[in-house]
């Protein structure tokens, strides 16, 4: 198993990766997001922060992997909104909500995603 370290640094070159759309699709299908998602709930923040951000990154302005990072398959907002809810240090909050925001962005399954996961009243 990769250290910490070893883990941020993936993360920053997975992030780096995903700004490019294709790239971010060619992770979707070969269902890399669900290993993604699983960092969400990792005991180090940075690791939830990096998680956070490649989610939100992958997300812009894409409704197909918008609607995927939504899906039952995958279902991120739960895991985004209990990171902002909750009393993470300042930067996982950050990621989260940016990741969050993204998935909202002109993409009504988002936005319900976010108010059932809670979002609304963190």
């Amino acid at each position: 198993s990769l250290g910490v370290p070893d883990r941020l640094e993936a993360l920053e070159a997975l992030q780096e990766l995903v700004e490019d759309v294709d790239n971010a699709r060619d992770l979707m299908a070969a269902g890399g997001f669900a290993e993604v998602k699983g960092l969400l709930a990792a005991e180090e923040p940075r690791l939830q922060a990096g998680a956070a951000w490649v989610l939100g990154t992958a997300a812009q302005n894409d409704e197909a992997l918008q609607s995927h990072l939504c899906s039952a398959e995958v279902d991120v907002m739960p895991g985004l909104a209990r990171l902002f809810r909750e009393a993470a240090p300042a930067e996982v909050r950050a990621k989260a909500l940016y990741a969050a925001s993204a998935l909202q962005r002109s993409h009504s399954l988002g936005r319900r995603q976010f108010e059932l996961a809670g979002g609304v009243h963190a």
